[in-house]
């Protein structure tokens, strides 16, 4: 039994004020992005994309363009400084104080 493709062509269409837009997964797993998905997260050969499940059957992709500067302050002020030695003992098990 061979693998089953629906085959669709590249649409957008209006649904409930939001756009949406159709790939077609080919027989490799793999799909195409739009042109204008792309250009909205702006992707471009290379980048990677994250597939986040947000509720049973349901996912969603965000684009990994995000800088690292941006999680800055994400979890509020840090209750304790750590040494980059430090966080290198915590990673192999070697630092003892659990106050971190």
């Amino acid at each position: 039994m061979g693998l089953l493709c629906q085959v669709n062509s590249l649409q957008s269409d209006k649904v409930k004020g939001t756009l949406m837009t159709t790939s077609t997964l080919n027989a490799k797993g793999q799909i195409t992005i739009p042109v204008s998905v792309r250009n909205e997260l702006q992707l471009s050969c290379g980048d990677q994309v994250e597939f986040v499940q947000i509720a049973p059957g349901r996912y969603e992709m965000i684009a990994k363009t995000a800088d690292v500067k941006d999680l800055k302050g994400m979890f509020g002020i840090a209750k304790k400084s750590v040494s980059i030695e430090e966080m290198n003992q915590a990673q192999c098990g070697l630092y003892r104080n659990h106050d971190i």
